[in-house]
């Protein structure tokens, strides 16, 4: 019989109130153009509270706020289901973003297809064509892809061409002409075969500086466009303005419908009042964007812009790019193979190979190296890494192998049931992991966690072990629960104002038949049990805060790392270690150049670190002590890092 999971009236009602505050946001209507979308400088990708609300009103990503430079390597991790694969098809645009704003390249993405945001994407699986040579799995996306291409002279283009193509003949003849004499030369020291031999490479020099001369001139045509009015262009502004305009007049007759309202409704006013100044807002929204689509058209109808159409690329071009990527990834001996030809690593090599070419700002990657064996992936990711480091493309990289984002990520972005628990550089997220879940997922082995009871200054291990802690530890204990418990005093204050501002309300309806929809008075009591239900919980956590301390006695959680429960036989002058303790080996793991250990302190299980130069074993007596350096102290409520 599978276990059916109870779920509490609490936990349904809360569930609701969150589903109705989702829907609220979503039909909220912004009047707003791309223009109006400003994206942070200095960033390549924003992401301003990006959200995403599948229609079963599950939400898989909240709140995500992330800002990433050019040439950035930033790496999301988190467990299977945390939001880092969902919020990377969000910028790839593989998913609507349900709110909030994303900006590639300083542009405002959000409605931008996924082929106009110029980016490159490698997937887990290689997806490579079986029928295909490497060549052609390369090069297939410049293939298809049409690159925006200016209007130039085509006539102008062809003559120069027709004389570049000449220039090249005459080269090649004079070539061939000089590669047989000097095949005879080799067989016949002749003075005259000298002579000829020696004219022909000045011939030879001279029509290749002409050859040069001549390509240099095609390039300036071809880089040249043909100044003319973008008429197509203009036909668009002007369908914007048009937009603005009406967009303008409706709010502005708005405007005055409900100002007549106000004057004939007064027990509406407040309601009233908050609606005129949302038009206000919106008007100026309108004007501004009107004001920058005259603007545009002013430009466009006074000067002659260059007009680009949307062409193939060339045969050459293309043979130049998969070479260029070939060679980086080394892979030109393999170009005429099919994919069943090569080994996982080429394979994906071959996939790497297929985003470089695109020459991309923007690479995603999204777990590329799951399907590979241990040894590939090491060597898979020291060749991405030197990869990134050689085109200088901004990466943004998802895995569930923190072994990955510690050794690959300029940044590393920590996920978990849709939230960003922390965002920080690989050491930074190693030393100061900002609560208990960062600690655990992120080093192998994971952080050791154990119940600790503090008393004044004082943590107690075990029974016959406890730790003085220094005054920083202390002091940072006293502001962090200070701090806490401000915060919930302001919570509790806001919540209690929505609760009495409601009960008023019910009060007055009671002596005022006021006519109301019976969907808003059933979602305002649904905010209102809502709101009962978090002042419970905020008034037990007040209680907790205000109890640690006026005791200052209390539970914590104590966080040390495998490596900071140092043997004493081990221990070096970097080492500030507590009073020593003597343990029995529950458990030995050998890694060849290190023993993972595994004892018991108090009612917790330890793991500890040490050098794998000694046979250690099960039931082995080894003498411990803790770095108090590296001690890390979390609340027990909230899981967040104390010091």
């Amino acid at each position: 019989m599978p276990l059916i999971k109870k779920i509490s009236k609490e936990e349904k009602l809360l569930n609701k109130e969150r589903k109705r505050i989702h829907e609220e946001v979503i039909k909220k209507e912004y009047l707003h153009s791309k223009e109006d979308k400003i994206s942070p400088k200095g960033s390549f990708v924003s992401l301003v509270n990006v959200n995403k609300i599948y229609d079963n009103h599950v939400q898989a990503v909240y709140n995500f706020n992330l800002d990433i430079k050019p040439q950035e390597f930033i790496v999301f991790v988190g467990p299977s289901g945390c939001g880092k694969s969902t919020t990377l098809r969000m910028i790839a645009g593989l998913e609507d973003i349900t709110y909030g704003d994303l900006y590639i390249n300083g542009m405002y993405a959000n409605d931008l297809q996924p082929k106009d945001r110029d980016i490159a994407m490698v997937f887990q699986s290689y997806a490579l064509y079986p029928h295909m040579t490497v060549f052609d799995n390369i090069a297939f996306g410049l293939k298809i892809r049409k690159v925006p291409t200016l209007l130039i002279d085509r006539k102008l283009y062809k003559e120069q061409l027709k004389i570049v193509k000449t220039k090249e003949k005459e080269l090649a003849e004079v070539k061939d002409e000089l590669g047989l004499l000097k095949k005879q030369l080799l067989k016949n020291d002749d003075e005259t075969l000298k002579e000829k031999a020696k004219e022909l490479d000045l011939k030879f020099a001279s029509l290749n500086e002409e050859l040069n001369k001549e390509n240099k001139e095609l390039l300036n045509i071809k880089s040249t466009p043909i100044p003319r009015i973008d008429y197509a262009t203009i036909f668009k502004i002007k369908k914007d303005k048009r937009y603005y305009e009406k967009a303008l007049n409706k709010l502005i007759k708005d405007y005055d419908r409900l100002s007549i309202k106000l004057e004939s409704n007064p027990n509406e006013e407040k309601t009233i009042k908050n609606l005129l100044e949302q038009n206000k807002k919106n008007q100026e929204i309108a004007k501004e964007s009107l004001s920058r689509t005259l603007k545009s058209l002013e430009y466009y109808e006074n000067n002659k812009v260059p007009i680009y159409q949307n062409k193939h690329l060339s045969k050459r071009d293309i043979r130049l790019q998969v070479e260029r990527a070939a060679t980086i990834l080394d892979l030109n001996d393999y170009l005429d193979r099919k994919p069943n030809a090569l080994s996982g690593g080429q394979c994906q090599r071959v996939a790497l190979g297929r985003a470089i070419v695109r020459n991309s700002k923007l690479f995603l990657m999204d777990e590329p190296l799951s399907n590979l064996d241990a040894k590939l992936r090491v060597q898979m990711r020291s060749e991405i890494v030197k990869l990134h480091n050689e085109l200088k493309t901004t990466t943004i990289y998802v895995t569930h192998d923190q072994t990955e984002a510690m050794t690959m990520a300029s940044r590393i972005v920590v996920m978990s049931k849709g939230y960003i628990q922390q965002i920080g550089e690989p050491k930074e997220i190693y030393n100061h992991p900002a609560n208990i879940f960062v600690a655990t997922f992120i080093g192998s082995p994971a952080m050791n966690i154990m119940d600790v009871n503090y008393d004044n200054g004082n943590i107690k291990l075990s029974d016959d072990f406890s730790i003085k802690l220094s005054d920083d530890f202390i002091n940072a204990h006293d502001t962090f629960y200070k701090q806490e418990l401000e915060k919930t005093n302001n919570d509790i204050k806001n919540i209690m104002s929505e609760i009495e501002a409601y009960e008023e309300y019910q009060n007055n309806l009671k002596d005022k038949k006021i006519k109301i929809n019976k969907n808003e008075i059933l979602n305002d009591h649904n905010h209102y049990e809502y709101n009962k239900i978090l002042l419970k919980r905020l008034n037990k956590k007040k209680e907790i805060y205000e109890s640690v301390l006026n005791t200052n006695k209390h539970v914590l959680k104590l966080g040390i790392r495998p490596e900071d429960i140092v043997r004493l036989e081990d221990k070096t002058s970097k080492h500030h270690l507590s009073k020593s303790f003597t343990t029995s080996v529950i458990v030995s793991e050998l890694l060849g150049h290190e023993y993972y250990v595994h004892f018991n302190m108090g009612d917790n299980e330890l793991i500890a670190k040490t050098q794998g130069n000694d046979n250690i074993k099960i039931g082995d007596k080894i003498e411990f002590g803790l770095n108090l350096d590296f001690l890390h102290l979390f609340d027990e409520v909230s899981t967040k890092l104390i010091k």
